[in-house]
């Protein structure tokens, strides 16, 4: 329909008539004046009244409200324009968000995933499992259908309109909810976009993350909550009459069905239910649990004897949450799901599905208030600038994203092991892992939720009201914590005859986020091996003689006393009195004499008895016992739950990782255990730089060369002794090297051995002169030279903008004399400091200034280089230093990219690739059986596995991008003049920054978790009784309690916090 036309000095002309325009469109309100609810003086204000009022407008009102009839009539015109113009807000159905990182990273636009087949290259398309086209028609009838219908039934408190359930069935959108199955079996998907045999769990999570968009938790469940969890006992349970004729009737739109399960007394201790049932000739009184005390599960037509009524819950009415009364009804027996008495295992069988769905929806509602937080941020203005302008909102949103991009990634990485795996591995390999993940999405969240309204920041006071700017994060605020927590459970109390039961949707008996974390830890013990203890390297086996226990008891005083340890025969005599415990702990009843491994091991690491001093003291063996602690191999990988990524764990898949990474995987293991781990070991404590045999190793090896990442630097060199070869080498090598190299735990000796390298050669490799660059490479790939960045100052820090030290150029042109620099307001000579291999550095990649600007200059080690050793806490072998330069000529060939002032970009340039890259017992009881312990324990795990999930997922895009796509989509935009490109909300695509700020801050987590001294917890006696956390003072401790030595248990830990 054609419009009026105005210019907009015709409608400044109209203040009494009370005219304004909104996103270029010309509203009358003149009749709606007296209607508003702010009150006719707002309108009437000179910056509303005949103006164009658009920003003050959307600072105060949704794009939808001028969608409403009520107020579309009021709209008589437009402004003049010299283009089409598009409304604020309002997109195609059915289009992606342009807003960064409110969609998932496969669906953004030039990455990349290994998950989602349409993202595959022009030349490998499959004509299946098209992702991103059921999305796109996911996505449109979300917003065309489900949307408009949610919101309205949110207010009005309706069940959902029978035409949504009739579209669902049409498109088997309530079949396709179940996931894969043979229930998809002859059914056309989605109008025919995908077949039944491609439907895989990766669409499933698809049709979750779209409804998670509607901001309407309630009616979610409403939707077809009860369905999810419901129909798969029918389905997996039921004799094929019963279960063909519900499953037709429920998947076609007709019924619907909910799990019953919680009651009042029990919550959702499925166990501990209530509800009787008895056996009368063929029928059943419904209950939950039989005569003879068994659980048996039955599908109850609703019928005489059933009654339901509704609960008001403080998250949604349209969910419709009931009391359900059975009071005596009567059920045919072939109603009975799966064997009698043997219920439990009918409910428990769909959990791990029901959290992944529920994780699913979790991460979608995070992104909903992430796009809902970023619009909000650039248009909010606060003292005069956007919100977004305030350091403190930057921070919050960081968090945000680096919580909904870790759990998104871990979810999927997740989601692709369920497409690998049947029922039974499933529950054997993911029951933990996905308890692991609905923890911590779930938490996260929570937090997420928080942050968004927390007062001051973001949203504030509109976060917390139901209609207008912060009506969305009000919703998912006050609905996200029922992803987490278990849902009001269902109860039964028992009269004579009848059972009153009080139920809610949601039957997850283990639903709690600490009893998620508590679940996922059991399931890991499960596997954890029986003897496990602390080991570094291999003993080594000799023959020796064999004793018995009672020859070994015989011996048992001051100058001839014996024990056993781990099968091994150890004579203390002469020992006993140079023991640091004293001898009266040796003479003990229950050690000298005695088998003392569980006390020994309680107390030292096992590679106390391979050190030379103790190793002599072992005498014999104990006849027919053998060593039960064996360590592990070189190379070998550890059999401990969750040491290991995931693609290393035996039963798992990955996408990643192919046979010729696992193959170098092993030599690079070997390596590390061999080599490496020993002469770290040795000379991280004594500040000396690895030895010169560890050197020539990586020369040999290539390892300097390949910690650089793939490239031309590469030809022509044997890998890894062949293990791959240059073309073959990836990413997912060199993340395979940085984590097999951080098993040494010597922060320092890894930063002295290849820290300087890793930042200052690519400088070199990508900047410098031909002829410069070849002989650079050469000398230190080979092992002959060492190179360091040498760019933060005491005064500038790491801000490289900052630096003081100042480089002239000659007269002739030849050559640039650097100098430092001499504050102008203190006498204080300014040095180059904190540099990482600076002090046994040959060469010293420098960030200097001139006249023209920041340029980076390569200078050798001579006349007027000096340096001096720093100490540092995390580890004196880094070789960390001051470095002073004193009128050092340097030629202008040493010039590492331009010398007209765009040093800056040369410096930053690697910076993405700097980033990137059961024992003790307490009451006689294992430390892993108290429940805080596994708490822990729970919360580390989850933090390490979704950084790795993440990690993988930022190395797969580094694998599919050029060095330019990884600056602009991994790190966000820098221009050619080396500063950020003007601040908007594409500037915050920093994937890398993201992921190295999750990761560190899950790295001090971990490190504190594993160090914290306790907590005390008052009880009714007032004595506060201390609840031990894992290593105790153990953590804060390098040596052995008794011995002095460098190996006491907790000195990895010990180490760890410090490197932070």
């Amino acid at each position: 329909m054609s419009m009026t036309v105005y210019t907009e000095e015709a409608v400044a002309k109209t203040i009494s008539s009370q005219w304004l325009i909104v996103d270029g469109f010309v509203y009358d309100l003149t009749k709606f004046i007296s209607l508003h609810p702010g009150g006719r003086s707002v309108l009437l204000d000179e910056e509303v009244a005949g103006r164009d009022a658009t920003k003050i407008f959307y600072s105060l009102h949704r794009t939808e409200v001028l969608q409403k009839p009520q107020y579309t009539r009021l709209k008589i015109g437009h402004v003049e324009r010299d283009e089409e113009h598009t409304p604020t807000g309002l997109t195609p159905s059915g289009s992606l968000s342009e807003v960064p990182y409110a969609e998932p990273t496969w669906l953004t636009a030039r990455y990349h995933s290994p998950y989602y087949k349409d993202h595959l290259p022009p030349t490998a398309f499959i004509e299946v499992q098209h992702h991103r086209r059921f999305q796109t028609a996911m996505r449109k009838f979300v917003e065309e259908v489900v949307f408009p219908d949610a919101q309205a039934r949110e207010i009005d408190g309706k069940p959902p309109s029978k035409h949504v359930f009739a579209e669902m069935a049409r498109l088997n959108l309530i079949a396709m909810r179940l996931g894969p199955g043979k229930h998809l079996k002859g059914r056309v998907l989605m109008g025919g976009l995908v077949k039944p045999e491609e439907f895989d769990s990766f669409h499933e999570l698809i049709i979750a993350q779209e409804l998670g968009r509607i901001h309407a938790r309630g009616y979610s469940d409403g939707l077809g909550g009860g369905t999810c969890i419901g129909l798969p006992p029918v389905l997996n349970f039921a004799k094929p009459a019963l279960r063909n004729r519900i499953a037709a009737e429920v998947l076609g739109g007709q019924k619907f069905i909910c799990l019953a399960v919680t009651e009042a007394f029990a919550g959702s201790d499925v166990a501990a239910l209530r509800c009787r049932a008895r056996r009368v000739n063929d029928y059943f009184t419904v209950a939950c649990r039989t005569e003879s005390g068994g659980i048996t599960v039955l599908v109850i037509p609703r019928g005489d004897g059933v009654e339901t009524r509704p609960i008001t819950t403080s998250y949604s009415i349209t969910a419709g949450t009931a009391y359900v009364t059975f009071d005596d009804v009567r059920v045919p027996f072939e109603y009975t799901l799966g064997i009698e008495e043997k219920g439990l295992q009918v409910i428990l069988s769909n959990f791990n599905h029901e959290r992944w769905g529920m994780t699913c929806g979790a991460v979608s509602a995070q992104r909903t208030i992430l796009e809902e937080c970023l619009k909000w941020s650039m248009q909010r203005e606060v003292f005069g600038k956007p919100l977004m302008s305030q350091a403190v909102v930057r921070s919050k949103l960081a968090a945000i994203i680096s919580r909904i991009e870790s759990s998104q990634n871990w979810l999927e990485a997740i989601t692709y092991q369920m497409t690998h795996m049947n029922y039974q591995q499933q529950a054997t390999h993911l029951a933990g892992q996905i308890a692991f993940l609905k923890m911590y999405t779930t938490r996260g969240a929570q937090d997420t939720a928080r942050d968004a309204v927390q007062v001051r920041y973001i949203f504030g006071g509109r976060g917390i009201t139901r209609s207008g700017m912060g009506k969305f994060i009000e919703h998912v605020r006050n609905t996200l914590i029922l992803h987490g927590r278990s849902a009001l459970t269902l109860t039964s109390q028992v009269s004579s005859n009848a059972a009153y039961r009080r139920g809610r949707r949601r039957s997850d008996p283990s639903s709690a986020e600490d009893v998620m974390g508590d679940l996922g830890v059991r399931q890991a013990l499960r596997t954890m091996p029986k003897h496990t203890h602390f080991f570094e390297t291999p003993p080594t086996m000799t023959t020796l003689k064999e004793f018995t226990t009672d020859e070994v008891a015989q011996h048992a005083k001051s100058g001839d006393l014996w024990i056993i340890v781990d099968s091994k025969v150890y004579d203390l005599s002469k020992f006993a009195s140079m023991h640091p415990g004293g001898l009266s702990v040796l003479l003990e009843n229950d050690v000298a004499g005695q088998d003392v491994t569980e006390t020994f091991f309680s107390l030292h690491r096992y590679e106390v008895l391979q050190r030379p001093q103790y190793a002599r003291l072992q005498i014999g063996t104990i006849s027919g016992q053998t060593q039960t602690i064996l360590p592990r191999a070189p190379g070998a990988l550890s059999k401990v739950p969750y040491a290991e990524p995931t693609w290393l764990t035996q039963g798992y898949h990955s996408p990643y990782y192919k046979d010729h990474h696992r193959a170098f995987q092993t030599t690079l293991r070997t390596f590390v255990d061999e080599t490496l781990f020993p002469d770290a070991q040795a000379l991280q404590e004594k500040g000396k730089m690895p030895s010169k045999k560890v050197f020539e190793a990586f020369a040999r090896l290539n390892i300097h060369a390949m910690r650089l990442g793939p490239g031309e630097h590469l030809k022509g060199r044997t890998l890894m002794n062949g293990a791959v070869a240059p073309e073959e080498f990836d990413f997912f090598h060199e993340l395979i090297m940085g984590q097999e190299m951080s098993r040494i735990h010597a922060r320092g000796y890894h930063d002295g051995a290849a820290g300087g390298t890793m930042i200052g050669l690519p400088a070199i490799k990508n900047f410098a002169r031909p002829e410069l660059r070849e002989k650079i490479l050469t000398e230190v790939l080979d092992g002959k030279k060492l190179v360091c960045l040498a760019i933060s100052e005491a005064f500038a820090g790491s801000d490289v903008a900052g630096t003081r030290t100042f480089a002239k150029k000659s007269a002739d042109g030849t050559y640039y004399t650097v100098t430092v620099c001499i504050a102008q307001v203190v006498e204080l000579m300014e040095i180059k400091k904190w540099i990482t291999n600076g002090h046994f550095a040959d060469y010293f990649v420098t960030g200097c200034r001139t006249e023209k600007g920041m340029i980076v200059l390569l200078i050798e080690r001579g006349e007027g280089v000096e340096t001096k050793h720093i100490n540092t806490s995390y580890g004196p072998a880094s070789g960390t230093a001051f470095v002073t330069f004193d009128q050092v000529k340097v030629p202008v060939e040493n010039t590492l990219g331009p010398d007209n002032g765009g040093g800056l970009i040369v410096i930053l340039s690697n910076f993405n690739h700097e980033r990137w890259t059961t024992q003790r017992k307490v009451f006689g009881k294992p430390l892993n059986s108290q429940a805080v312990i596994r708490s822990k324990l729970a919360s580390m795990i989850a933090r390490v596995e979704s950084a790795q999930a993440w990690l993988e997922s930022v190395t797969y895009q580094m694998c599919n991008m050029d060095y330019k796509q990884q600056s602009a989509l991994l790190a966000g935009s820098v221009d050619a003049g080396g500063a950020q490109s003007k601040f908007n909300l594409h500037s915050l695509i920093s994937q890398i920054a993201f992921l190295k700020k999750h990761c560190t801050e899950t790295a001090q987590l971990t490190a504190k978790d594993a160090v914290q001294v306790g907590r005390f917890i008052p009880f009714h006696t007032s004595v506060d009784f201390v609840v031990f956390k894992i290593f105790g003072g153990r953590g804060i401790t390098k040596t052995d309690p008794l011995t002095q030595l460098n190996v006491g248990m907790g000195r990895f830990i010990e180490h760890d916090p410090r490197r932070k």
